[in-house]
């Protein structure tokens, strides 16, 4: 009888998530593991590998993401990967473990779950308060801008769970939040609002009540399926109970 395969680098790191998911493992050991298995090649094929097994774990399940946040604010807290010179190891210009998080989108009603957990995930990572996610607020003013910023109604299948997702998971802090990012020729205009919006180039009370606002409207849309407008109605319910428990 033939012998089985070893298991691949993805196996291996599906397999040392899973056992953190069952509770066999802490978030701490879960990231020492990874971040081990990961050294264990060439640093950019290890950390595509690590990367592309979160993200698809992120994009295929929604009942881990909390534990999967867990882990990556562990890996942040790692000591810095070092060769075999002493000297830290860098990859594209960042720390081993800085690297930025991927998110992608492609076919229909499976691309929306995904894209609602990859920003569920950006939402926990978020709350967790780790600086090397400090800069995440501006996935969140992306997704509000794309769902509630813009007349027109495209895409606001996918758009309108993520924006809610974000309300869900850190509704509160973001009612506090008050930033402008800088903006210009030089900048990009990251925290730019829709058209619909001309205040503030980043997250304040003001945008934050009118997020809400557009909420209820799309919560009263015949251009939205009864579950999209479910959805914009529970979470203009949860930023007004959000708005009152802070008076």
């Amino acid at each position: 009888m033939a012998s089985r395969s070893p298991p691949d680098g993805y196996e291996r790191r599906l397999t040392i998530l899973a056992d953190h998911f069952a509770d066999r493992t802490t978030s701490k050991d879960a990231a020492e593991r990874l971040a081990s298995l990961t050294l264990e090649e060439k640093p950019e094929t290890g950390l595509n590998m690590t990367w592309g097994s979160i993200i698809t774990i992120a994009r295929e399940s929604g009942h881990h993401l909390e534990k999967l946040a867990n882990v990556l604010v562990e890996m942040t807290k790692l000591p810095p990967a070092k060769d075999e010179n002493g000297e830290q190891l860098m990859l594209y210009g960042l720390r081993i473990w800085g690297m930025d998080l991927p998110t992608e989108l492609s076919a229909r009603q499976k691309a929306i779950n995904n894209f609602t957990n990859i920003n569920k995930l950006a939402a926990l990572l978020t709350r967790s308060g780790a600086t090397l996610f400090s800069s995440f607020d501006l996935f969140a003013i992306w997704t509000m801008r794309s769902a509630l910023e813009t007349p027109a109604y495209k895409d606001l299948d996918a758009f309108i769970p993520a924006a809610a997702a974000w309300i869900t998971v850190l509704g509160s802090e973001m009612y506090s939040w008050d930033r402008e990012f800088p903006y210009g020729d030089k900048h990009g205009d990251p925290g730019k609002g829709g058209e619909l919006w001309e205040g503030q180039y980043g997250p304040c009370r003001e945008r934050w009540q009118f997020w809400r606002r557009r909420f209820g409207d799309l919560s009263m849309s015949d251009r939205l399926t009864n579950d999209l407008r479910g959805i914009a109605k529970d979470a203009e319910a949860q930023m007004a109970a959000i708005e009152a428990d802070t008076r």
